[in-house]
C-alpha cells in the first residue's frame, strides 16, 4: 500500500492554543454562564460597597 505525500505548502498550520485560552472560548459561548458570572460579580461588588451604597 502507497503513502500519499502532501507537499508543504498545501499542509494547514494552525497557531496552537493554550489551555486558558480553549476555556474561555468555550465559556464565552455559553451565554448562560456569562451571565451568571457577570450577576456574581455584580453581586460581590455591592457585598464589597455596601457601605458607600447605603
Amino acid at each position: 500500500m502507497a503513502v500519499a505525500e502532501i507537499p508543504q505548502e498545501q499542509t494547514l498550520v494552525r497557531k496552537q492554543r493554550s489551555l486558558w485560552e480553549e476555556s474561555l472560548i468555550r465559556l464565552m459561548r455559553n451565554k448562560v454562564a456569562v451571565a451568571s458570572a457577570i450577576f456574581i460579580i455584580l453581586l460581590a461588588l455591592a457585598a464589597i460597597f455596601a457601605n458607600f451604597i447605603a
